[in-house]
């Protein structure tokens, strides 16, 4: 799309919109129901992390 249409304030606020939802509908549904061609689902996860950390090593670090 052209620049101008991002300058309009009715499509900037349809496209913030339309990812929000997106964004909630995500949230909703849990991780193993994802399709496996989503990045988000389990299988994708080569070994489980947060933020980087192992799962474990990272609460370890939170309960310090």
């Amino acid at each position: 799309m052209t620049r101008t249409v991002y300058r309009d304030k009715a499509m900037q606020r349809a496209e913030a919109d339309g990812h929000r939802l997106a964004c909630e509908d995500l949230a909703k549904t849990p991780r193993h129901m994802l399709g496996t061609g989503n990045p988000n689902h389990p299988d994708n996860d080569p070994k489980p992390t947060l933020f980087g950390y192992d799962v474990s090593e990272f609460m370890a670090r939170q309960h310090k």
